[in-house]
């Protein structure tokens, strides 16, 4: 029997709120808190992309890479507007978002190390039912390498501190904890409903994406690794390995592998190998073993 929900946790200061909403009204904040997310990035970036692009017009894919990693930097936004209104609107302090100091560089390096390796597994159960195959080097420009990286750093924590910080925080002041980790994982796979590709598989993938997430800020009592595993999962799938990212291509990579046709249950097709079946294997696996380890093997 599972533990993970027995306790005390993060979440439990979501219970001194000065405003706790109704699980449907958090929802509707949730959804105006990603729309503003969205809206302001948008309001520098469209601008910045007219200053620069003249600059490129012999290079459609440097210009198109550029603009993928200050678009993945302004992700910043979503930040700041989750940590506003949690301290201004429902006064809870960041501790109640599961950012806390207590180990976070030892669990930042853990959280990476998961994510790093899940995909990696996630890719080796492709390459093992022939579904990808490795077409050679394709690191052009370095200076992007690390924008884009940096980009992801920054973008992985910003879907965690929303989903897994705001969201599943407060609606666990108004409901079980359990409701709360499927209902914020079920958004977290929502949230990506308009990227190409987009199909029930992929919908599984990201909603066990999001329990296993949620299991991992549970278990470790902090959200700090759920950011570093969220990023580097990012990271390794589209500049390391150079596939495409929940449907879009992210610019230079250490390799290139290419989805074979007609494979599309393991590559994921479009989308890419989120939504496919080996993926779906290490997300089931990794988060029985999260919710399953014995309690006083878990690292507090």
């Amino acid at each position: 029997m599972s533990t993970v929900f027995q306790g005390e946790h993060f979440t439990d200061e979501a219970l001194s709120a000065r405003f706790k909403p109704h699980p449907l009204l958090m929802i509707l904040i949730f959804i105006g808190i990603m729309a503003v997310s969205q809206i302001l990035p948008m309001a520098i970036e469209i601008p910045l992309s007219i200053v620069i692009k003249p600059a490129f017009e012999n290079s459609r894919t440097l210009y198109s890479d550029i603009m993928t990693g200050i678009s993945l930097i302004l992700t910043v936004v979503g930040i700041i507007a989750a940590i506003l209104y949690c301290r201004l609107i429902e006064r809870r302090s960041l501790s109640s978002m599961g950012l806390v100091r207590g180990k976070c560089v030892r669990y930042y390096v853990l959280g990476a190390a998961f994510g790093t390796m899940m995909f990696a597994a996630s890719v080796g159960i492709c390459v093992i039912t022939g579904a990808v195959r490795y077409v050679g080097a394709d690191m052009y420009s370095a200076p992007i390498f690390v924008l884009i990286c940096v980009g992801w750093l920054i973008q992985g924590a910003e879907e965690e501190i929303l989903c897994r910080g705001l969201l599943m925080g407060s609606l666990s002041a108004r409901m079980p904890l359990w409701g709360a980790v499927l209902i914020n994982s079920a958004f977290f796979s929502v949230l990506h409903i308009f990227n190409g590709g987009f199909n029930p598989i992929v919908f599984v993938n990201l909603t066990l994406f999001g329990l296993f997430m949620s299991v991992m800020a549970l278990r470790f009592n902090s959200i700090i690794p759920c950011c570093a595993a969220h990023s580097l999962w990012n990271l390794t799938q589209g500049n390391i390995f150079g596939l495409p990212v929940s449907g879009a291509t992210s610019g230079p990579s250490v390799w290139r592998f290419e989805l074979l046709p007609d494979m599309e249950l393991w590559t994921g097709g479009e989308f890419g190998i989120e939504g496919g079946l080996g993926t779906t294997a290490v997300l089931v696996v990794m988060t029985a073993c999260l919710m399953f380890v014995p309690e006083h093997t878990a690292d507090k």
